[in-house]
């Protein structure tokens, strides 16, 4: 399949090369000598099939003798371009063939071989080099001049767009031809004749060829539509012509005959416009096909003013698939349309849309060069002016430059820019000026926002408005801006967001061109993006200089918990940032009033000022109070010290002040005074708030240390009490509980065997049931006492051998570890730093639990083993018994928690209690691991100087 966007010699060919082309050679000929010299090479060339070939196949009436050379016979065909020509050779012009069939009326199109092999079965379906074809009937004004057949050398796929270019080819050519035979021909689809259009009535033909004679290489509309009404004035004399353009759901007089200048009413009404719906409108928009009416009723055409018509036609001018316009004619005399004024009105209307067509390309192609050419200037001006302004950083330059760009690029005009602030459009700068002062003036004024309804319609869209004299009357104008018609507002979007308003106006009553709203939105489009950069810039800079100014304060800071010293430590970063001449004050909030706690040392020199600040201001000194309502740092650029209320300051010709939250209340304020007065910049806002910030942080943590001293104080001093009551209450509850057991025992020993005492049985079970839970009962207090002592203890840490610990633990569980025949595997152990007796009680904790829960059938093995972890032991003591569920895991830790019944295991479940807490006194952690078979307790304790721990045992 060719590639129809390349010529054959592989250059990228101009789409509409080929209709300009097309229509100078037709042009130039007088003959159809005259088109076989010049051919439609070219522009089949222009088209990228430049290798086809070309002829026409004429009606037998529609050739010229004199045109042709021999004998006078006509030819049967006529060549159109170089090349042989196969299809009709093998095909000929019979009944059935291919010209046949275009000659009645039907465009035959065959993209491959295979297709075109049908049409000569007698052959074998051989074709010759002939890749693909087509034959396309020469129709004008409703006739059939002959046949087109072009045959390609390489296959089309004859795609929608490919056979309009060939349909249009067909009907220009069609046009050339009638008017170098200088008849119109006759037969119609099916062999029939029309005599209307007979070649002895040329007078149709006289009219078409003058019409396409002056219009064959203009491209105004204006010029188009004159001579194609003047073309139907010509042709018929009794007759009013006009075109109407579509606009604004009407049908509005565009151009027409002169004669219709003679009836005003008629004129006014169609100027006013027709509406759609009009009767013979609406049948062409809905047929897209010329309407006739042979007698025409002025009240059932719903036109006004139309009478004197006796008859009417109308054809609609479709261009890209859409009703651009009207032709439409009225013919005073009776008898209605004849075959051949149809044909006249039709070939008109035809050549009319063709040459609006050609019209409507060029002016596109015009328009996107101008606009192209427009968009490449602004963008060069721009490009020169950002590179200037990359240097200032001024975003209120920036704007003036592109204003200056502007108008350097769109004379005749004057360029504004507004920024909205309270609902209000400021103007912020302006080149230019308008001619009237008053407009000027009004234009300069501050514009609300409900009344300027211009500036509303592009803020709230976020695209362009503009205002000629094609919506001059539009009910959006500003109130006093009648004079401006031609205006233009421009929204000025830094990123997504929408900075300002661009308004451009132009002196005069004119239409804004492509080239122009190219030129000022590609102004306005580089403006956003300089802006954004600029903003971008200088966001930039202010956050370097408050994390410079933040790190500079932190570093200073440390970890410095006094809030006095750490004001110090703002003034000194305030003092760097706004010279020696500046004064700094910490103010506390004291009931209701901020009392200076903390100043620079300059203030020292102003001792009536100094007293007045340690006396305390009140919450409602009007720059303290702003900041309390914003909530925000606030600034003055002129020091008042009347309005400000604050005496002797007259000296001070700028303020600022940030308040210090901390956990979300006021606490201080951190003020700053200069002696000259200043325009604070965004960095020395930055800077400011910046070291507001860090100090905020900085008295927070403060706040915090000072409150978790505090609390660490308490739990200190609770716990202290706690431990010395459990010592207290353990050590006197002993006595009592002695005293119980041997008052039992002394009636259990009276009683027994005495022949007068109590025989029941129940008295010996009370006696030992008593001495039971007391023996519990003491064994609970001395556990108690136990858990008690480790918190209190003070035994110095010194090097301990835990391999010898835990060799003296399993001496004193050798009874135990005989009875369970379990296997105890230690591994060797290294030196700790710890309380040796703690230690001890340690090990034999986790040991001897590991002997007592023991798994039923499975011979018991214990390991203990070692290992270092930096400047620590970890110790784990494992065994395979019955393990311990993860529910669990720290519920057994708990003082007095057991898991099973005493009567199955017994102990007083206080020994992993006392274990963890005398890791913990060691700085070290107690947590253990189990799967179901077996637990693992592992625990941390600090090494001992120079001690390493040995790699563990083997199981």
């Amino acid at each position: 399949m060719s590639d129809l966007s390349v010529s054959p010699d592989g250059a990228r060919p101009d789409p509409e090369l080929w209709f300009h082309t097309l229509t100078d050679t037709l042009a130039c000929a007088r003959s159809v000598a005259d088109l076989q010299a010049a051919g439609l090479g070219p522009a089949l060339q222009a088209l990228g099939i430049g290798a086809a070939s070309a002829v026409w196949v004429p009606c037998p009436e529609a050739s010229s003798p004199a045109d042709q050379p021999g004998d006078g016979e006509r030819p049967t065909l006529v060549p159109l371009s170089a090349g042989p020509l196969t299809l009709l050779n093998l095909t000929g012009t019979g009944a059935g063939t291919p010209v046949e069939v275009a000659l009645n009326g039907e465009a035959l199109y065959f993209p491959d071989a295979g297709a075109l092999g049908q049409t000569s079965p007698e052959r074998g379906g051989q074709v010759g080099g002939v890749a693909s074809a087509a034959v396309l009937p020469l129709w004008l004004g409703g006739v059939i001049l002959g046949a087109l057949a072009l045959e390609f050398p390489a296959p089309e796929d004859f795609a929608p767009p490919r056979r309009r270019q060939l349909q249009t080819l067909a009907a220009l050519l069609a046009q050339g031809l009638a008017r170098v035979l200088g008849d119109q021909p006759g037969p119609q689809p099916g062999g029939r004749t029309d005599r209307a259009g007979s070649p002895q009535d040329s007078g149709a033909q006289d009219a078409f060829v003058a019409f396409t004679e002056a219009v064959g290489t203009q491209t105004d509309m204006h010029s188009l539509t004159r001579q194609a009404v003047g073309a139907l004035l010509a042709q018929f004399g009794d007759a009013e012509a006009a075109y109407f353009v579509r606009r604004d759901g009407l049908f509005t007089l565009f151009a027409w005959t002169p004669d219709m200048e003679q009836d005003a009413e008629l004129l006014s009404t169609l100027r006013a416009g027709l509406p759609l719906d009009t009767p013979i409108f609406a049948q062409s928009l809905q047929t897209m096909q010329p309407v006739f009416v042979d007698h025409w009723d002025a009240q059932a055409g719903q036109v006004a003013q139309s009478g004197a018509f006796a008859s009417a036609a109308t054809a609609p001018i479709v261009l890209d698939g859409e009703v651009r316009g009207m032709l439409s004619a009225g013919l005073r005399r009776s008898g209605g349309w004849t075959a051949r004024d149809r044909a006249v009105f039709q070939a008109v209307a035809r050549s009319l849309r063709l040459a609006l067509e050609r019209a409507d390309i060029t002016a596109q192609l015009e328009a996107r060069n101008t606009e192209l050419a427009a968009r490449t200037g602004a963008l060069e001006s721009f490009a020169e002016l950002t590179r200037d302004l990359n240097l200032l950083g001024d975003p209120a330059a920036l704007v003036r430059r592109a204003q200056e760009v502007a108008v350097s690029l769109i004379p005749s005009g004057f360029a504004m820019y507004y920024e909205l602030e309270d609902q209000v459009w400021h103007l912020k700068s302006q080149v230019g000026a308008p001619a009237d002062p008053a407009l000027g003036a009004l234009l300069s004024t501050p514009l609300p926002y409900a009344q300027a309804r211009d500036f509303q319609l592009p803020w709230d869209s976020g695209q362009p408005f503009y205002t000629d004299a094609g919506n001059a009357g539009r009910d959006t104008r500003l109130p006093g801006t009648e004079g401006l018609e031609c205006s233009a507002i421009l929204p000025v979007l830094v990123g997504t967001q929408r900075q300002g308003m661009f308004g451009y106006g132009l002196d005069g009553r004119r239409l804004w061109s492509a080239a122009d709203r190219a030129v000022l939105e590609s102004v306005v489009r580089s403006l956003g993006l300089a802006l954004e950069r600029t903003l971008q810039t200088r966001r930039l800079r202010e956050e370097r200089a408050a994390l410079e100014a933040f790190t500079v304060f932190t570093e200073a800071a440390g970890v410095q918990t006094d809030v006095l010293g750490l004001s110090h430590q703002a003034f000194e970063v305030l003092r760097a940032r706004f010279s020696d001449t500046s004064t700094s004050v910490y103010y506390q909030l004291e009931e209701d009033r901020l009392v200076a706690r903390s100043w620079s040392p300059d203030i020292e020199d102003q001792p009536e000022l100094l007293a007045v600040l340690r006396a305390g201001l009140p919450l409602d000194t009007p720059l303290f109070a702003e900041a309390i309502r914003s909530g925000e740092a606030t600034f003055t650029e002129r020091w008042d010290s009347a309005r400000q209320q604050i005496a002797h300051t007259e000296a001070y010709g700028a303020a600022a002040v940030y308040p210090l939250r901390v956990q979300g209340r006021l606490f201080a304020f951190m003020g700053l005074g200069l002696r000259s007065s200043r325009n604070w910049t965004e960095q020395d806002a930055a800077v400011l708030r910046a070291v507001g910030r860090g100090l905020t942080l900085a008295l927070e943590r403060a706040a915090v240390v000072a409150q978790l001293a505090q609390r660490t104080r308490e739990l200190e001093h609770s716990n202290a009490e706690l431990e010395q009551f459990a010592y207290v209450a353990s050590h006197d509850l002993q006595e009592p509980l002695r005293s119980v057991t041997s008052f039992a025992q002394l009636l259990a020993s009276r009683y027994q065997g005495h022949p007068d005492g109590p025989q029941d049985e129940r008295v010996q079970t009370y006696v030992q049931v008593i001495t039971e839970g007391t023996s519990r009962m003491a064994q609970l207090i001395q556990d108690l006492l136990a858990f008690s002592r480790v918190a209190t203890s003070e035994a110095p840490f010194v090097t301990v051998q835990t391999g010898q610990v835990v060799a003296r633990v399993m001496q004193d569980l050798s009874a135990q570890q005989e009875r369970t025949q379990a296997q105890v595997r230690v591994a060797e152990l290294p030196d700790v730093l710890g309380d040796p007796s703690q230690l001890r009680q340690l090990f034999q904790n986790l040991i001897g639990n590991a002997l007592k829960f023991t798994a039923p059938g499975r011979p018991p093995v214990v390991q203990v083993r070692a290992e270092a972890q930096g400047g620590l032991i970890r110790f784990s003591v494992s065994d395979n018994g019955i393990g311990i569920e993860p529910q669990h895991h720290e519920r057994i830790f708990g003082i007095f928690q057991r898991l099973h019944a005493r009567d199955v295991y017994e102990g007083s479940g206080i020994g992993l209690s006392i274990a963890r807490k005398i890791v913990e006194r060691h700085r070290g952690h107690l947590g253990l691991s189990s799967s179901g078979v077996g637990t693992t307790f592992s625990f941390t304790l600090p090494a001992a100087p120079d001690s390493e721990a040995a790699p563990p045992a083997s199981a």
